[in-house]
């Protein structure tokens, strides 16, 4: 507790008004898509988009999970002033979780057809193309959540707060012009939240958290590229594997799910960390799991 309290962002009343605001931008990023659609397409139409947009949820909690696994460590080398360790963890964790992410969400894009037609019956297997896309670019964009600790045990949250604002106000303005100029519908909507998010997370919040730690952008811009190659693959072997299989839907899902869970983990344990990533990976492992020495 006394590592946490030495960070300033946690000691520093003005960072609480800022925190407000930016949980206000949050809310326009993530939460202003299902309004826009109710009002601009009815209910029926909210429906479908809602049924989509469950998964893209259970991706950001799923994501809100992993991240408070590591921000601690983050904060608690800020306050020990270890800046070196620093950067090479948040790189580490940033590969973290676009490896982590990209699992279920390969694994949910792969198989949107699929888990459509299971969970709400077959006359919806037709939003997977919406559900791939409410749900692809998190494997991505979520990975970059370990770098806002940055922001906040150095004190740096203003302007975080202040775009994560202007960006949601134009997420909400996107969301409602793109779809009236494109005729796109609801795929507009989703689109202009995509546009946004990615900007916000592989753009500006890779940059600001270089800045913060005088490192080149490219430092974190490269941790991303991992999660992406290996949720692309993902969704790509289970979309594969659902066209060619014979089985039924449910037993397509759980075989081939676990085959694929399993060779990736072998893939990335083996080959895709490094040896200080599979030491930092280990830390968080129960004693009798620890296989890596």
């Amino acid at each position: 507790m006394g590592v946490l309290w030495r960070c300033r962002g946690w000691s520093n009343y003005s960072y609480f008004p800022t925190h407000v605001i930016d949980q206000i931008g949050t809310l326009f990023l993530f939460q202003i898509d299902l309004i826009v659609v109710n009002l601009l397409f009815g209910a029926t139409l909210t429906g479908e988009y809602a049924i989509a947009l469950q998964w893209g949820i259970l991706l950001r909690s799923i994501a809100g999970m992993l991240v408070g696994v590591l921000v601690p460590t983050i904060l608690s080398y800020y306050a020990l002033k270890q800046t070196e360790k620093l950067i090479k963890i948040t790189k580490s964790a940033v590969k973290f979780m676009g490896l982590a992410m990209a699992l279920p969400a390969g694994l949910i894009c792969g198989f949107a057809p699929q888990l459509l037609t299971i969970w709400v019956g077959s006359e919806y297997a037709g939003l997977a193309p919406l559900l791939v896309l409410l749900t692809a670019h998190l494997a991505v964009n979520m990975s970059v959540l370990p770098l806002f600790s940055v922001n906040v045990a150095h004190n740096r949250v203003r302007i975080p707060g202040l775009v994560t604002i202007l960006l949601g106000t134009a997420n909400l303005i996107l969301a409602v012009v793109i779809p009236l100029v494109t005729g796109w519908g609801y795929y507009g909507v989703a689109v202009a939240g995509v546009i946004i998010l990615t900007f916000r997370h592989t753009l500006f919040v890779p940059w600001y958290a270089a800045r913060i730690l005088n490192i080149p952008m490219s430092s974190y811009l490269r941790s991303l590229v991992s999660g992406a190659f290996a949720a692309l693959l993902i969704g790509g072997a289970a979309a594969g594997i659902a066209v060619v299989t014979t089985l039924p839907l449910l037993s397509t899902l759980i075989i081939a799910g676990t085959v694929i869970s399993l060779i990736y983990g072998i893939i990335v344990l083996g080959f895709g960390l490094t040896p200080f990533e599979k030491q930092l990976f280990e830390s968080y492992l129960p004693p009798r799991w620890r296989i890596f020495r």
